[in-house]
């Protein structure tokens, strides 16, 4: 198990939950998935979704300290986490609790399937997600979000072109324009987590929630998300 690959991935919490409540199908879906390779080891990091998001907003407006509101937000990763964890309970090789830490290298020598959550105060998921492959030296993130892929602006403007290759150092211009390091409002990836992905060069795959996008990315064929790398 020691010598086998090593994939992170950063499951945003908007994949996992919306307005609608816990997206079970979304999840079963990636099980059938992640358990598909059994000669990769994966670190999966759940973000905290949609009801987390309404929680900060309305607690921002009554001037909450954004130290307090990203602990909030641990702790709805936290749920997340074992929410889609106990969709794998009775696979052997998961790991039995949500690991907030991100050094994660002594539960990858018992486990081939980790479930994380956020860590600290001020670091995202993402962030987390880029220290876990760095702990383990790691070199492929997959990054799933609600948006499919990098674009050269907010996707929502005009004109959004999709970019489907670009370097670590054009994500981090894109990224320094959008990231206010506020709970809960960030670009698709944000400035620490593309920082610490440029140093350690690790590749990050960007993928909306089409699973077969994920499928694709893992097996490290072409998708229609986007690719980082140098």
């Amino acid at each position: 198990m020691i010598n086998m690959q090593t994939i992170c991935i950063s499951l945003g919490g908007s994949v996992v939950s919306n307005n609608k409540g816990l997206n079970i199908e979304y999840i079963k879906g990636f099980r059938k998935i992640i358990e598909k390779y059994k000669k990769i080891k994966f670190v999966i990091t759940v973000g905290g979704g949609f009801i987390s998001r309404k929680y900060i907003e309305i607690l921002r407006e009554n001037n909450i300290s954004e130290f307090a509101l990203d602990e909030i937000g641990i702790a709805f990763t936290n749920v997340n986490a074992l929410a889609v964890k106990s969709i794998f309970n009775n696979i052997d090789s998961v790991y039995p609790a949500v690991i907030k830490s991100v050094n994660v290298s002594k539960a990858t020598h018992q486990s081939r399937i980790m479930f994380c959550s956020g860590s600290i105060p001020g670091i995202t998921t993402d962030a987390d997600s880029v220290l876990r492959c760095e702990s383990l030296g790691a070199k492929r993130l997959i990054n799933i979000s609600i948006e499919s892929g990098i674009y050269d602006r907010d996707p929502k403007e005009k004109g959004a072109r999709k970019l489907s290759q670009l370097t670590h150092n054009e994500l981090i211009e894109l990224v320094e324009k959008y990231d206010t390091r506020e709970a809960k409002v960030n670009f698709v990836f944000d400035l620490v987590a593309s920082k610490l992905a440029k140093r350690s060069n690790i590749r990050i795959d960007f993928i909306g929630s089409n699973l077969d996008n994920l499928d694709l990315a893992i097996s490290g064929k072409e998708h229609s998300g986007s690719v980082v790398k140098d």
